[in-house]
């Protein structure tokens, strides 16, 4: 995977999680203040905690999938 694969993923992941935390505001009242979040990618592995012992929020990235309308 190239860099910009990997950036690109990283920036996909990210507001696949927002919109979760979105629809799901229950979890998103659940985490602590200044926590570091975490997305775990089940093609890569889970990275070390967070510095300064900050409280280390894990999400896993599953992939979903909505249908697309096309012209038929």
């Amino acid at each position: 995977m190239t860099r910009h694969e990997r950036v690109s993923a990283d920036i996909h992941m990210t507001f696949d999680l927002i919109r979760h935390l979105i629809a799901h505001p229950d979890e998103l009242e659940q985490l602590p203040d200044k926590a570091v979040i975490r997305i775990v990618s089940t093609d890569r592995a889970i990275e070390a905690p967070a510095p300064d012992d900050l409280p280390t929020i894990v999400f896993v990235a599953e992939r979903s999938f909505r249908r697309v309308k096309t012209a038929a």
